[in-house]
């Protein structure tokens, strides 16, 4: 058996249920992404929107 059949690549045939625990992480990672995003717009409405590069000036 090679590396990439005992990690689950391409030579297996039943990858098992890693797929689908990487696949609810990536989902809870997207709403997490989210959650901070409207965070983010939140906070900018209070305090002002701004770009990152403009405290430099």
């Amino acid at each position: 058996m090679s590396s990439n059949q005992a990690l689950g690549g391409p030579g297996e045939a039943h990858p098992g249920p890693a797929r689908a625990i990487a696949a609810q992480r990536d989902a809870a990672l997207d709403l997490l992404a989210e959650q901070l995003r409207l965070a983010h717009d939140a906070l900018g409405e209070l305090t002002g929107a701004f770009a990152p590069t403009s405290w430099w000036k």
